[in-house]
Parts: structure tokens; sequence; C-alpha cells
């Protein structure tokens, strides 16, 4: 069993780390001092593609496994900011249909 990441999975944790640095990181603790939803930085996440990783690509997602996932969810500034919980509730809705 090989347990090294494929070329689309390296590229995709550099994109998610690239993106929590530059966009999210900046601005985590005003997000949680204000306690405000961070839309503008969903928004940027959806253009990215971000938040269609555990959707299939048939119904426009990009078709992400459990590893993909967990490469998005585990990034620290996207958890600094909440939005690991909100891909949480995103990934459960997407099982229950």
């Amino acid at each position: 069993m090989d347990f090294l990441l494929t070329e689309d999975q390296k590229m995709l944790r550099t994109m998610v780390r690239e993106f929590a640095e530059k966009e999210l990181e900046p601005i985590a603790a005003q997000i949680d001092e204000e306690a405000r939803f961070p839309a503008e930085s969903i928004k940027k996440m959806a253009e990215l593609g971000l938040m269609g990783i555990p959707f299939p690509e048939k119904y426009g997602g990009s078709g992400g496994g459990p590893i993909e996932v967990a490469m998005f969810v585990t990034t620290k500034a996207i958890n600094d900011v909440g939005i690991d919980e909100l891909y949480e509730i995103i990934d459960k809705r997407r099982k229950n249909h």
C-alpha cells in the first residue's frame, strides 16, 4: 500500500496552505473578535474550487476524497476562522443526499 500523496494532492495542499496564509491568517483574530462570518473568504475559496472538494465532479465539485477533505479542514488558519465547521456541515449534508 502506498501512503504517499499524489501530485494532485500535493498541489491541493500547497494551494490550501498558501490561501490560508495569505487570506485567512491576517484576518483570523479580527473575525474572532467581531464574531462575524467570513463571507468574503468563503467566496474566494469557492472561486478556487476549495468549497467543492467533497462533491462529485458531475455536480460541479472537485471529486475529492477523505484525504483531500482532511487536508482542507486541518489547515490551521481555516480552523482559526471557523471555516472547518462550515465545511463539515456541508460534507455531512452531501453524505445524506
